[in-house]
């Protein structure tokens, strides 16, 4: 239900390709310089994805302190260069950047200004998301139960 700048390639290889980011790479030990691809939407009409977008949501893992908030440990802050180019600053090296978090869950990009519409202090918005971004929608959910998703128009 949500782009993120790399996810896990499909098949019997692990590894990772471009999602949302037309392009990434390693700068040096601690700066991962990335670039979205244009165009990308989020529903409900927030408009495209922004690098501040990536910024707002990765810093927002370890601002919020969330259960995902481990995978972004070494985050020291995303820099913003242009409206679809960004660097993610790590404290120190973070070799697992690659493989968890960005294709993972806590690479989830979420739209910012949504977010802030849902819940003036851009915290938690539970189980009824403002946004999406990915191939999916959430159509239903029941706890423990089921989860409907249909396809994002």
């Amino acid at each position: 239900i949500y782009s993120k700048l790399t996810r896990y390639k499909s098949g019997s290889d692990w590894g990772w390709e471009l999602e949302a980011a037309e392009k990434i790479e390693q700068v040096d030990p601690t700066h991962v310089r990335f670039r979205l691809k244009k165009g990308i939407k989020f529903t409900g009409g927030h408009g495209e994805m922004t690098a501040r977008d990536v910024k707002f949501s990765f810093e927002r893992v370890v601002k919020l302190n969330s259960p995902m908030k481990p995978h972004w440990e070494l985050l020291d802050r995303v820099e913003l260069e242009d409206d679809y180019t960004g660097v993610i600053v790590f404290k120190t090296p973070d070799a697992a950047v690659w493989l968890v978090p960005l294709p993972h869950a806590a690479g989830q990009i979420v739209s910012e200004e949504a977010v802030l519409r849902a819940n003036k202090d851009g915290g938690d918005f539970g189980m009824k998301p403002p946004a999406f971004s990915g191939p999916y929608v959430l159509a239903d959910w029941k706890p423990n139960q089921y989860t409907i998703l249909t396809r994002n128009p």
